[in-house]
Formats: structure tokens, C-alpha cells, sequence
């Protein structure tokens, strides 16, 4: 099997890997699935709105809302500046349902469903190094070379293609670092808790009866996050992540379309992660069997992915950048509009 050619191989088997895989098998596509991590992973969890769960409920045939592990909630409470407002997911005229899962129980249904379609795609195996040849790809890997026509990277913050291609990030905020930890559950109610103020914001969503999880954002030059948590009990420490707003600058090229995180990344705020993942794969995955298909085509069809992915990040990134200059009165709070003139040259098809 060494000399076996595939159509595409992806990077990551993580919610945005999994979409890709799942849609590109139905494409009818030969597909290897490298993921070098041992599942389930530690995450924080999701929380998902209906929007979300439809989504995955129609890639994987699973219905998340009859999970036993999720917890439904009907909405979320947003304070902000010290007044509250419940928020009802469809507002008064529908009674939809958000869940709360956790991360490893999400990645296990995503995975699940893939290797239900094709029992031997994933590869326990590190990507190494990336080579381009003249229509296809070698990957290097830590047991074997792996030869494909197309790569998807959904490695997230890795972001193994655009590292081994050169690809720049463009950055569009000021560092934003992010906490998270399980805490003791003291608030006892289904619903997220969104606090947000001139120094940050707090997520909080049930997790199980006697956990939530608890997210931190800090804005710049803030030394401490918006109404200091109550002190409870934590389970296994704080651990912490980059929040910072980034895309890359060329997103789809020659042989290769980054997703997901490996793509861009906003703030959890945005609260279009996943989704964003999962459209993002699935997207790219029909990209590529249309490249396949059609390679007189394969301009128009990477410029169209490129267009899509970036319009939305900046939809996202204007939308929250708004809500954080109105809670701290301020115009430009973490410096994504002085970056978005130094980028115009670059960003002009977008903005």
C-alpha cells in the first residue's frame, strides 16, 4: 500500500477533520485520516445552539439533543455592565434547545461516524514535514510517507500546513489569554452564564450536577476578569489557552485548504467555534471533489472557499469587536481596527 496515491489526506481528527472526513468519503474520495493524539482529549466542553446541533445531527445521523451525556438548556444569561438579560434560543415564538457536552463526548460521535463509513481511515501517526511535488503531496510521518493529490490541514492550533508552506497569520487583536477549569457547581441551573464588562467576560455552563465549566477572558491591561469568580472547589487545576484573533493569509492554494482552527480562530465569545469547524470541513471536502472533478474549474472553486471563510471571520470579528467597544467605551478595545488599516492591502476583497 505504499504506493498508493490518495485523493486527499487530512491533518487532525478533530471536529473540523472528522466533517472533512465524513464528507469526503461521501463524495466518493480516497481518504486518510492522520491524528496523532490519543482520544478522548481533555477540553473544556461546548456549548451549542440549535443552530449547531443541527449541523451535526445532519453529518453524523445522531441526535445530540437525546444524548444522555448532554445538558439541555433553553438559553443564556448575558449581564452586562452589571445588568442582566435572559436570552431564549428562537425567542418567544419556538422552544429550542441548546446542550451542553463535553469535548471528549463530542469527538467520540464525530469519530465514530467516520470509521463507521470507512473502518481503516485514521492513522495514529504525527505529521512531520509537508512535500509539494508536481500534482500531489508526500507527508512525512513518524511510521511512514504518505502520497496524496490534496491535504486539508484541521491540525487547529498546530496549523501544520501553513507552518510547512510559510503561510503568514495575519493577527487582528492584542493577545487575549483565556482560563478555564471544572468548578464546583453552585449555581444549579441549566442555562449559560455570559458576564461581561470593561475587563473581560465569564462563561459558565453546566457540565453535570456537581460541575460547571468556567471560562476567563482578560482585555488588555486588565488584571483581572469581570466580577472575580466565587472561590469554590476545582477539579484538576486551571489550564489556559490563546484567544487571540487570527486568520491566515491564504487560506485554500495548489493542493491544500486549511479549517477550522488551522484556518482562523476568534475569541470563544464568538461563539462560532464549532460550527465554524464543521462547515469550514465539510466545505473544503466538497472543494476538493470538486477540484477532483473538474480541474479546469479549481481556481474559481478555491477562491470561492477563501471568499466564504474570510467573510465570515470578519462578519464575526466586526459584530464582536462592537459588543467589546460598547462594554468598555472604547472604539478600538483590543486593536482590531488599527489592524484591519495596517492589513487593508491584503484584505481589500474582503472589506
Amino acid at each position: 500500500m505504499q504506493n498508493k496515491v490518495y485523493d486527499l489526506v487530512i491533518v487532525g481528527a478533530g471536529p473540523a477533520g472528522c466533517a472533512a472526513a465524513i464528507q469526503s468519503l461521501r463524495e466518493g474520495l480516497t481518504v486518510c485520516l492522520l491524528e496523532y493524539m490519543t482520544f478522548p482529549r481533555f477540553r473544556p466542553g461546548e456549548t451549542l445552539s440549535p443552530g449547531t446541533i443541527e449541523a451535526i445531527n445532519n453529518l453524523t445521523g445522531v441526535n445530540l439533543l437525546e444524548n444522555s451525556n448532554a445538558i439541555l438548556h433553553t438559553g443564556f444569561d448575558h449581564i452586562m455592565n452589571g445588568t442582566k438579560h435572559y436570552h431564549s434560543y428562537g425567542g418567544s415564538e419556538h422552544n429550542w434547545d441548546g446542550i451542553h457536552i463535553e469535548r471528549s463526548v463530542l469527538d467520540s460521535i464525530l469519530l465514530k461516524t467516520v470509521i463507521g463509513i470507512e473502518p481503516s481511515i485514521v492513522k495514529q501517526t504525527k505529521a512531520l514535514k509537508l512535500i509539494q511535488q508536481e500534482e500531489r503531496i508526500s507527508i512525512l510521518t513518524s511510521e511512514e510517507t504518505i502520497k496524496a493529490t490534496y491535504i486539508i490541514d484541521a491540525s487547529g492550533a498546530n496549523s501544520f500546513v501553513r507552518r510547512q508552506l510559510g503561510i503568514t497569520n495575519l493577527i487582528f487583536s492584542k493577545p487575549l489569554p483565556i482560563k478555564y477549569r471544572y468548578v464546583e457547581n453552585l449555581r444549579q441551573q441549566p442555562n449559560t452564564s455570559f458576564l461581561i464588562d470593561n475587563t473581560g467576560w465569564v462563561w459558565q455552563a453546566t457540565v453535570s450536577k456537581s460541575l460547571e465549566v468556567e471560562c476567563r477572558l482578560f482585555f488588555p491591561n486588565s488584571t483581572h476578569s469581570p466580577s472575580a469568580p466565587i472561590e469554590r472547589k476545582v477539579k484538576d487545576g486551571e489550564y489556559g489557552a490563546n484567544g487571540t484573533w487570527r486568520i491566515a493569509e491564504q487560506l485554500a492554494g495548489e493542493s491544500y485548504f486549511l479549517v477550522g482552527d488551522s484556518a482562523c480562530m476568534i475569541d470563544p465569545a464568538c461563539s462560532h467555534g464549532i460550527l465554524r469547524a464543521i462547515l469550514s470541513g465539510t466545505s473544503a471536502a466538497t472543494a476538493v471533489a470538486k477540484c477532483l472533478r473538474d480541474s479546469t474549474n479549481k481556481e474559481q472553486t478555491k477562491y470561492a472557499y477563501c471568499d466564504w471563510l474570510t467573510g465570515w471571520f470578519f462578519d464575526d470579528c466586526f459584530q464582536l469587536n462592537n459588543v467589546y467597544a460598547s462594554v468598555s467605551h472604547t472604539n478600538d478595545p483590543i486593536g482590531f481596527l488599527s489592524r484591519i488599516n495596517h492589513y487593508y492591502p491584503t484584505l481589500r476583497a474582503w472589506i
